[in-house]
C-alpha cells in the first residue's frame, strides 16, 4: 500500500502521460515525456516514478501487418520446379474464420497464378474445435504425390495454426486440417528504459530487462482495455534524495510477446504516474 512507501513525507503528483499529450516517441504505442517542459512544468527534483494506471483502446488485430505474408515451397507440380518458392500475403485485419479462409485463398490463388489449384474452406469437423480445411488439386503430379510445405517463423503460418518447428504438409488430393489462432495476443507488455534502468535496446531480442508490468487482454476487440496496477507491479524508481541524480524524461513503450510495439491502427494508450518529488 502507499503508506509502506519509504518516501510518504515527499510531495507527490499525478502525471498522465499517453499519445493523446503528443508524446508520441517511435510509434503509435511507444510515448516520452520530458518532466522538465513547459507544459509539465515540474520545478522539483523527481527521485521515484511509479505507474498507478495504464490502458489504451484494444484495436490490435488479430493479424497484424508483421503476419500478413509467408513462403511455401512446391514440389511435384506440373507448373512448378521441384523446389519452387512461392510467397502468399493478406490483408491486415480483425478476422473471423470465415474472411481469414477467404482472404488465404485469394492469397494462394495469387501466388499460384490462379484458381483452382488449392482449395481452401471453412471445416466443422464431429467433435473438433472449427477448422480450416487446404486441399491441392490439378496440376500437380499424377498419382496424388503433389504437395506444399509451410513452415513457421514470425509469419502468417503462426496465425493458421502451424506450430513452431513443424512442417505443415498440404498432399494432392487430401485436405489437410488447422485450427487457426485468430484469439490475438493475450497480453500487452509495458517497458520502459528509464523506470528499470535497462542499458539494453528492447526490439530485436528475444528477452529483455526492461518489462515493467503486463496487461492480460479481457475485453473484445474495439473495447478500452485497462488495468490498475497492484503495488507489486508498481516499479518505482528512487533516486536517494541526497544525490544530485534525478530523473529528467520517462518512457513508456506498449509492446507484444515479441518486444514489437503492438499494433494499433487507430486509438489511444494513456498512463498515469506518480512522480515523487524532492525539492532541490
Amino acid at each position: 500500500m502507499a503508506h509502506d512507501h519509504p518516501f510518504l513525507n515527499l510531495d507527490q503528483r499525478l502525471l498522465v502521460l499517453g499519445t493523446r499529450h503528443d508524446q508520441i516517441l517511435s510509434g503509435p504505442a511507444d510515448v516520452e515525456c520530458n518532466l522538465r517542459n513547459a507544459a509539465t512544468n515540474i520545478k522539483s527534483k523527481v527521485v521515484g516514478i511509479s505507474i498507478e494506471t495504464a490502458g489504451f483502446n484494444h484495436f490490435m488485430r488479430n493479424v497484424p501487418p508483421k503476419l500478413t505474408k509467408l513462403t511455401f515451397t512446391v514440389y511435384n507440380s506440373d507448373l512448378f520446379p521441384d523446389g519452387t518458392e512461392l510467397k502468399v500475403e493478406i490483408p491486415p485485419n480483425q478476422y473471423d474464420i470465415v474472411s481469414f479462409a477467404a482472404a488465404l485463398q485469394t492469397g494462394f490463388d495469387t501466388a499460384f497464378g490462379g484458381a483452382g489449384v488449392i482449395t481452401i474452406t471453412v471445416s466443422n469437423p464431429p467433435g473438433l474445435p472449427q477448422s480450416i480445411s487446404y486441399q491441392l488439386n490439378a496440376p500437380f503430379a499424377a498419382g496424388g504425390f503433389g504437395y506444399i510445405l509451410i513452415t513457421r517463423s514470425k509469419n502468417l503460418a503462426r496465425v493458421m495454426g502451424v506450430n513452431r518447428n513443424e512442417l505443415f504438409v498440404v498432399i494432392q488430393a487430401t485436405a489437410a486440417l488447422k485450427m487457426p489462432l485468430l484469439s490475438g495476443e493475450s497480453c500487452v507488455y509495458i517497458h520502459s528504459k528509464t523506470l528499470t534502468g535497462s542499458r539494453s535496446s528492447i526490439g530485436g531480442h528475444e528477452v529483455s530487462d526492461s518489462v515493467i508490468a503486463t496487461i492480460p487482454i479481457t475485453v473484445p476487440y474495439g473495447f478500452v482495455q485497462s488495468v490498475q496496477l497492484a503495488d507489486a507491479q508498481r516499479p518505482t524508481v528512487v533516486y536517494g534524495m541526497q544525490t544530485p541524480s534525478q530523473i529528467e524524461n520517462v518512457d513508456l513503450s506498449f509492446r507484444d510477446a515479441d518486444l514489437d510495439i503492438i499494433d494499433m491502427p487507430q486509438g489511444e494508450i494513456y498512463a498515469t504516474v506518480r512522480l515523487w518529488l524532492h525539492a532541490f
